[in-house]
């Protein structure tokens, strides 16, 4: 008996390790195929700089959790706001986030981005350590849930030199909020859009 247990302990124990392994696989995948989508647009001499911002903007907002981050970067004011505040927030939101990125194309000098490692925060949660040039930038990457019941891959946030996008932003607009409202908030991210 105490054989058959062992036995099915050890089952359950290499299912998990390969099911973690797949995932990492996974999401090794993903963002190595984010990156040759992201060089084939900047390396793509038949585009100007304006088509380069569009195309990537429009791989931006397919790729982040733009919602997810929304909310999170609301802080506890998510809860005294109404949900289409909150709807219209991350319309906004995703604007400036979308174009605050998309214009780092206009620094783009042949960087080569290298994943360097793929761990496993937690079920559905990955960091992705990568090497841009010479910075060292952090991707939190999470499953997330389609409308037709397949799992999706969705960046969470970006880490760079340490320093978490949505923290410091969650940080900015909580202070927007706390002592201006939301509709500074709204004002000011539309001004950056």
């Amino acid at each position: 008996m105490k054989k058959i247990i062992v036995c099915l302990i050890l089952s359950c124990l290499s299912l998990s390790a390969y099911s973690a392994t797949d995932d990492k696989m996974a999401v090794d995948n993903y963002v190595n195929q984010l990156i040759r989508d992201g060089l084939d647009v900047c390396n793509d001499e038949s585009l100007d700089q304006d088509a380069k911002i569009a195309k990537t903007k429009k791989l931006i907002l397919a790729n982040l959790d733009l919602n997810w981050m929304a909310k999170f970067t609301l802080g506890v004011y998510r809860r005294t706001l109404t949900p289409e505040q909150i709807k219209q927030f991350t319309e906004v939101y995703s604007n400036y986030v979308s174009k605050a990125y998309a214009d780092l194309v206009k620094n783009y000098h042949g960087q080569e981005p290298k994943v360097q490692q793929v761990r496993v925060l937690d079920k559905g949660e990955f960091m992705v350590e990568m090497l841009i040039g010479t910075a060292k930038v952090n991707y939190l990457v999470r499953q997330v849930k389609a409308t037709s019941d397949k799992t999706n891959l969705k960046v969470s946030d970006v880490i760079t030199e340490g320093v978490s996008l949505i923290n410091s932003q969650q940080s900015e607009f909580m202070n927007i909020l706390s002592n201006s409202g939301f509709d500074k908030l709204i004002d000011e991210l539309g001004k950056r859009s």
